[in-house]
């Protein structure tokens, strides 16, 4: 994504951001945000859960919010390489927070997000993360 461009003499983003990972990643949150909706308006349990109602939510909004996931993530990679980190280096907690910030960032553009909010999307995503990293471990899928 950063073209092989460098700032202060280190990668802007690094090796592991990419073109194509930006487009699927953005493909791939529209189409669960499409998912989510279909499962939200046809099921009056769930619409009860939303933050916001997905019947007057337009597909965008998935859109948008793959973006800044991504960008969320490209920008903790921008200060990860420019203190010092190699691409794939741990660096807890901000690689199980960065999606997530950007995530609530750009969805209080759309939904009332309170301190509860937060917290919560803050730990669910950490421990989602971490979940997904050991299973990854366990299957040899890195």
């Amino acid at each position: 994504m950063d073209f092989k461009l460098k700032f202060r003499g280190k990668r802007v983003f690094g090796s592991h951001k990419t073109i194509r990972g930006l487009v699927v990643g953005i493909i791939i949150a529209t189409c669960i945000f499409s998912l989510q909706k279909n499962a939200v308006t046809n099921n009056e349990n769930l619409a009860n859960l939303g933050l916001f109602d997905y019947a007057l939510a337009p597909l965008y909004y998935g859109l948008l919010m793959g973006a800044a996931a991504i960008f969320g993530d490209a920008l903790k990679s921008f200060f990860k390489r420019q203190a010092g980190f190699e691409p794939g280096e741990p660096w807890f907690p901000f690689d199980q927070i960065d999606w997530i910030i950007g995530l609530l960032i750009v969805g209080s553009l759309f939904a009332q997000i309170d301190l509860l909010i937060v917290i919560t999307s803050i730990l669910v995503g950490t421990i989602l993360h971490i979940l997904s990293k050991a299973i990854g471990n366990i299957f040899n899928l890195q």
